[in-house]
């Protein structure tokens, strides 16, 4: 599995290239690999170090060629998505989604209806968005609907960002597979929920929950805090993640007897961390990149979860990884097709 070892300090890393194929993407084990050069390059790793007799840290690495668009201007796209229905009645959006992007709007629909759409005005001149997207498989037959109606009909998760106020900027559940969003945007910037007009901190608290069902286990985890960052520099912009507190597990009647000590030590010293940053290289391309680290340590519960996450990305491999990739490229290729007609 491995394309690269160091035996003085146990590292072990599998380093794979991709680029744009005339029938696809391709992506090979490559080591050395080269720098990105072109829109679709990428280098992708994953690495295991050994830090004790039990204790392991993973480390993921992705780097992305996304053309020559500056990080600012990638940010500013990112921020549009938030502030899109900033003063704007919920029949304005549906009507200016379905004009402007009428091919994206058709293929998404091959998998997601959207169920609720509604703004409302508040009196500090602030617009608070509730956007319901409803995941529908059976629109969709086919091994991707069968994968995502197994996994996301019992899966519910409820995510809010908070300042260290307390004071609510996004609201994300999933629930009966219905995705919902809610914010609030004011003169073309996130606002709080809760109202007010004043601006968003570098940093924020996230609080989340999450419970799922795999095979007959059901699992997840309550009141899981993180810290969000947000990143800026010179030519660099980025997001920061990073959680330092366990939360409280939820787990089969059998399995609660082998945590203690194994699933803190994650959340030890600097925690688990996920990163993405976008910068641009001397060559001019702009970079996507993303990094993830944590550290593990061997148990039986670990063990536990590795074999449910081993039952999930096995069915998920094969043809529902085709029906995803042909349904993401339907979904592209028709946003492709509406951008180049609003430029025209």
């Amino acid at each position: 599995m491995w394309n690269y070892v160091n035996g003085r300090d146990s590292t072990r890393a599998l380093i794979l290239a991709g680029q744009a194929a005339p029938r696809g993407y391709l992506i090979v084990p490559r080591l050395p690999t080269l720098v990105p050069d072109a829109p679709a390059d990428g280098i992708h790793g994953l690495h295991l170090k050994r830090l004790s007799a039990s204790e392991y840290e993973w480390t993921t690495t992705s780097d992305f060629s996304v053309g020559r668009i500056s990080p600012e201007g990638f940010a500013r796209v990112i921020a549009g998505l938030f502030m899109a229905a900033d003063g704007r009645s919920s029949a304005a959006l549906r009507a200016q989604f379905r004009a402007e992007l009428p091919r994206t709007y058709a293929a998404m629909e091959k998998l997601w209806r959207v169920d609720t759409l509604r703004t409302v005005e508040d009196r500090d001149g602030g617009t608070t968005l509730t956007l319901g997207l409803r995941i529908t498989p059976e629109r969709m037959p086919g091994a991707y609907a069968d994968f995502l109606n197994e996994y996301l009909s019992d899966t519910r998760m409820r995510l809010i960002a908070t300042d260290t106020r307390g004071s609510r900027w996004l609201e994300v559940t999933l629930r009966d597979k219905l995705f919902t969003v809610r914010l609030r945007s004011r003169d073309g910037k996130l606002a709080p929920l809760d109202g007010g007009t004043r601006a968003l901190p570098d940093s924020l608290i996230l609080h989340s929950d999450l419970t799922t069902t795999i095979g007959i286990f059901t699992v997840g985890w309550s009141n899981l805090v993180g810290d969000f960052s947000i990143i800026r520099g010179a030519n660099r912009r980025g997001w920061l993640f990073q959680f330092r507190k366990e939360p409280e597990w939820r787990l089969p009647l059998g399995a609660r007897h082998l945590i203690p000590t194994p699933l803190r030590r994650p959340f030890a010293g600097s925690g688990t961390t996920y990163q993405i940053v976008v910068y641009t290289q001397p060559n001019g391309q702009t970079i996507i990149s993303r990094r993830g680290r944590v550290v593990v340590q061997e148990s039986g519960i670990l063990r536990f979860f590795a074999r449910l996450s081993a039952r999930a990305t096995g069915d998920f491999y094969g043809k529902t990884e085709v029906d995803e990739s042909r349904f993401l490229q339907d979904v592209f290729t028709a946003l492709k097709a509406d951008v180049t007609a609003r430029l025209d």
